[in-house]
């Protein structure tokens, strides 16, 4: 009689599992049973820890590196501004050098970016005082007329002069003039004369006593000027001074082209000076 075939047993867990001596009992046998997957885990991690090891400590030493540099980047930074601070306030406190604006300065050459020290030459001369000098006065303009003219006029002694004389640029001051004239009486006449002024002196000089004692003398002005007619006789054009003219009545016309001629009438005595002025 044949044998049947042996019917096909549905496989059990335990045909799964691997018993694990030293383990804490899973099973009343003592051994621990794990699943196949479970040990294929336990297996692949087991060779992955010393890589998750060794990146672990890459990034440690990483953040180590980066906390050193900006810890070392803030303390250089700390000592830049600290020094810069250290160096303004040394600048400040620092006594400025005397400079003179006429001394010659020696300029560094230096790169771009750094600091150009201006410093006084010390083998250039010291600048000299400009010692205390006056304004020179403006200098002044001397003239003398004299009536008559022709006279011989001293200045200060200088050389003799004409008259009408005109002396220029002569320091402001005091001034004595020395009039002679033959005939005539001396005239002495101090003046003064302040800076940059023209100065018209004039001076009627007076008959000698002994002179002709027929004849008068006449000093006219005018303003503006005319001439001074004598009758028909022309005596001269105003301003003048020391014009004879006989003794007696006389009456003068002064003419100017564009007024209305005026007449005056003098009576002159022997030796006299008869003095005019008046506008016409």
């Amino acid at each position: 009689m044949a044998t049947p075939p042996p019917v096909p047993r549905a496989p059990t867990q335990d045909d799964f599992t691997v018993a694990v001596p030293g383990l804490d009992t899973y099973a009343g046998d003592g051994t621990t049973r794990v699943a196949p997957s479970g040990l294929a885990a336990a297996d692949s991690l087991q060779r992955r820890r010393p890589l998750v090891i060794a990146l672990g400590i890459s990034v440690l030493v990483a953040a180590a590196l980066i906390t050193a540099l900006v810890v070392s980047g803030a303390l250089s930074g700390t000592r830049t501004d600290l020094a810069a601070a250290t160096e303004a306030d040394a600048a400040t406190n620092r006594p400025a050098l005397p400079v003179d604006a006429e001394t010659p300065l020696t300029v560094t050459p230096a790169d771009a970016g750094d600091t150009v020290a201006v410093i006084p030459d010390a083998d250039a001369p010291s600048p000299v005082p400009d010692a205390a000098v006056s304004p020179v006065p403006a200098l002044t303009t001397l003239e003398i007329v004299t009536r008559p003219a022709g006279a011989r006029a001293v200045v200060d002694r200088e050389p003799a002069r004409t008259t009408p004389a005109i002396l220029r640029d002569r320091p402001p001051g005091k001034a004595t003039i020395v009039v002679t004239r033959d005939g005539y009486a001396t005239v002495t006449r101090t003046i003064e004369l302040a800076a940059g002024e023209h100065r018209t002196i004039e001076l009627v000089l007076d008959k000698k006593s002994g002179g002709n004692p027929r004849v008068g003398y006449l000093t006219a002005r005018t303003q503006p000027y005319a001439v001074v007619y004598l009758g028909s006789r022309k005596l001269g054009e105003t301003p003048f001074a020391g014009v004879e003219l006989p003794v007696g009545r006389h009456v003068l016309t002064f003419k100017n082209p564009g007024k209305r001629p005026v007449t005056r009438t003098v009576t002159v005595r022997a030796g006299q000076t008869i003095k005019l002025n008046f506008p016409l």
